[in-house]
């Protein structure tokens, strides 16, 4: 069952989402991750590297953000950026494909980041 697979990541996502509400202030998403402009589409991405989400995982926390008052577009750019600039997601590329992909993968992330600004009209979040 593909609900039963993907159960473990949605909990995780899930609880990161919880650690966040606890631990993170309500100023920190209003001064940084609320405002409808490029540096918080770029300050949601960064946001998501560290944490070791993925394409499941990543839903749980991004309606969290949005419920936090987070802007569509960053909201948007953690969703798509998270799940590929994931330290994990860094050294699993780096062990099997090497430095070259490494490297370029997350680059290309933070490049269909921006993208996700530059057409809002796409973002339906």
């Amino acid at each position: 069952m593909v609900t039963g697979e993907m159960s473990p990541y949605l909990l995780l996502g899930f609880l990161i989402a919880g650690i966040l509400h606890v631990f993170v202030p309500g100023t920190f998403y209003h001064k940084y991750l609320s405002r409808d402009n490029k540096l918080s589409v770029l300050y949601a991405a960064l946001l998501g590297i560290p944490l070791p989400l993925c394409s499941c995982g990543v839903i749980p926390t991004a309606i969290g953000l949005r419920n936090e008052n987070a802007s569509k577009g960053a909201v948007a750019s953690f969703l798509i950026a998270t799940p590929q600039t994931g330290i994990d997601s860094i050294l699993a590329t780096f062990s099997m494909l090497g430095l070259g992909f490494a490297v370029i993968r997350p680059a290309a992330a933070l490049i269909t980041r921006e993208q996700s600004m530059a057409r809002p009209a796409l973002c339906i979040l």
